[in-house]
């Protein structure tokens, strides 16, 4: 679709102007919209040894908070690129609550984080 590749172009637009800031350039970032039921905006899936990550948006929530949802799942790579060995430990040592306790306070971080960075991130931007 025509308006899916002008969406995907603004997208990776702001993903690149976030790699830069949160030192994420190294890394090979995809983008897909995609037609999904569920509530979530995003989600990413991160491949560290070859440095590339995707993030599928979700189309129907695409137009609402986007600047944030491309730093949080960024956040989340940045995250897991400098921290995934605790959750490896978790899982390798089936401390499966011990997991989701740490993913919970993950994302509360980053819902913290996101809307600080966006601000910053994208401040000029806005000006404009």
């Amino acid at each position: 679709m025509i308006g899916d590749k002008k969406e995907i172009k603004r997208i990776e637009k702001l993903i690149k102007k976030a790699q830069r800031s949160l030192r994420l350039s190294s890394y090979k970032i995809r983008c897909n919209l995609v037609k999904a039921d569920y509530s979530e905006y995003a989600g990413i899936i991160c491949q560290h040894p070859k440095r590339t990550a995707t993030i599928d948006f979700n189309r129907k929530r695409i137009h609402q908070e986007l600047e944030n949802t491309v730093i949080h799942e960024l956040l989340h790579l940045l995250f897991n690129k400098h921290l995934s060995v605790a959750e490896d430990v978790f899982e390798r040592q089936r401390k499966y609550k011990s997991l989701r306790k740490y993913q919970k306070g993950e994302e509360k971080i980053i819902n913290i984080l996101a809307p600080l960075l966006e601000k910053v991130i994208f401040e000029n931007q806005r000006r404009r």
